[in-house]
C-alpha cells in the first residue's frame, strides 16, 4: 500500500462506489467517497487527491441514486474541471462516455476493472 497516494471516488450508485473503493484500498493509502456534485467539490478543494474517479451522471446535492438522467444530470465534467485545476489525475467511468470532456482516462460501464487499474498505476508509478 502506497500511504502517500489518495483516491477521491464520486459515484451516486453505492454498490458500484462501494466495490470501486473495496478494490482501490490496496492501491491508495487513503480514499474518500462523495455521492453528489456538491460534497465532491467541496473535497477536492480541501485535499489534495492523486485520482478522482467520477461517475458522469450523480445529483448535484442529497444522497440519491439518478436511475432515469438527462443532459442536465450530467455533472462528470464539473468534477473534471475541478480536478484538473488542481493538476489531478481524472478519470471518467459511465454508461454515457461520449458527454466527458478533457478526463484523463475515460471507461464505459460496465468496466474491465484491471484496464482502471493498470492506467492508474502507470499514471501514479505506483
Amino acid at each position: 500500500m502506497n500511504d502517500e497516494k489518495s483516491l477521491l471516488i464520486v459515484e451516486d450508485d453505492s454498490d458500484f462506489r462501494d466495490s470501486l473503493m473495496i478494490i482501490f484500498k490496496n492501491v491508495f493509502g487513503k480514499v474518500d467517497v462523495a455521492s453528489n456534485l456538491e460534497d465532491a467539490l467541496s473535497l477536492i478543494q480541501k485535499k489534495n487527491y492523486s485520482c478522482i474517479i467520477t461517475d458522469g451522471v450523480f445529483p448535484e446535492k442529497g444522497n440519491y441514486k439518478i436511475t432515469h438522467a438527462s443532459p442536465a444530470d450530467f455533472r462528470g465534467n464539473a468534477v473534471i474541471n475541478a480536478a484538473k485545476a488542481r493538476n489531478i489525475l481524472v478519470i471518467g467511468i459511465s454508461s454515457e462516455p461520449k458527454y466527458f470532456k478533457n478526463a484523463d482516462a475515460i471507461f464505459k460501464k460496465p468496466i474491465n476493472i484491471s484496464e482502471v487499474k493498470n492506467f492508474i498505476k502507470k499514471s501514479l508509478s505506483i
